[in-house]
């Protein structure tokens, strides 16, 4: 009984149908304006995207609330930087040693989640990635759920997820729900230096991020190029989904549709200067890093 139970659960939150997105390789603004209109198009139509991605050098990319002097401008001319409509703290993204993945879909309030609703989806699809980062390391490494989005590696986090969520009324009595589920997974190791050099994280945070876990320290197999951990990866959320679900592939003309609304969200917010460095005075200045506000 508690196998079917858990194998409902590992559905994505009902759905039997995924559309895979693909992979991409793209610089901030152009990322985070394709899981917008993935989202978006979540909440028009009901169904299921999965997109992994890169980043083309590495990148900032700041919380809802954060104030861009969380971010130490003199330094970013190798750096990419954007924003994303969800909430927590500054994240850097290494174009080499981490990877990124998104889910976005929709529920009625038939699928019961409480007052929790963020907490229903990460307690619903971060086990998803939680098995498919065992699937890599090796037996003797603790893979298991975390507290506010995480997915730890023995003593730390090693992924770490932000949400943006839309909830409406469709009838009477009845609401609809869509959901954004934007993870990174630390393949190699995080650089400290790099990091502080262009955010302005606290001493706390940049002791921690030395000892924080990543893939390629207890993974199987020993490899060098840190890409084929990724594809690993790729394969591995892939299948595990797999289980429970059937994977489509995105037609093209949905995937038109699809561009035509990333470029609009590309060109409006996610590269405009106004939007995406906005000094509004009720934003804040952060001085924590994303993955270091997890567990510790």
């Amino acid at each position: 009984m508690k196998e079917t139970a858990r194998s409902k659960e590992l559905s994505l939150l009902g759905s039997n149908k995924v559309i895979f997105f693909g992979y991409g390789r793209h610089d901030a603004a152009r990322n985070m304006a394709i899981d917008d209109a993935l989202f978006l198009n979540s909440i028009e139509t009901g169904q299921f995207f999965l997109r992994f991605y890169d980043f083309d050098r590495p990148s900032i990319i700041l919380a809802r609330f954060d104030h861009p002097d969380s971010i130490n401008r003199e330094n970013l001319s190798d750096v990419g930087v954007s924003r994303r409509k969800s909430g927590g703290d500054p994240i850097y993204l290494d174009d080499i040693s981490t990877f990124s993945y998104s889910i976005s879909g929709r529920f009625s309030s038939s699928d019961s989640f409480g007052f929790d609703f963020k907490g229903f989806v990460h307690n619903n699809l971060g086990p998803i990635v939680a098995d498919a980062i065992k699937g890599i390391v090796m037996n003797d490494n603790i893979v298991e759920l975390g507290k506010h989005n995480s997915i730890r590696l023995n003593d730390g986090p090693v992924a770490a997820h932000a949400q943006n969520t839309h909830g409406w009324d469709i009838e009477k009595d009845e609401k609809h729900y869509a959901f954004l589920y934007q993870g990174v997974v630390a393949i190699g190791k995080w650089d400290p230096d790099k990091i502080r050099s262009v955010l302005r994280i606290c001493d706390e945070d940049y002791e921690a991020l030395g000892h924080l876990p990543n893939i390629s320290q207890v993974a199987k197999a020993k490899k060098v190029d840190l890409n084929e951990y990724k594809i690993e990866f790729m394969n591995a959320m892939l299948n595990r989904i797999l289980n429970t679900n059937e994977i489509l592939n995105m037609s093209d003309r949905q995937h038109d549709e699809i561009a035509q609304v990333s470029d609009h969200l590309f060109d409006s917010e996610y590269s405009n200067p106004g939007w995406v460095f906005d000094n509004n005075p009720n934003l804040k200045i952060r001085s924590k890093f994303c993955l270091c506000n997890y567990d510790f």
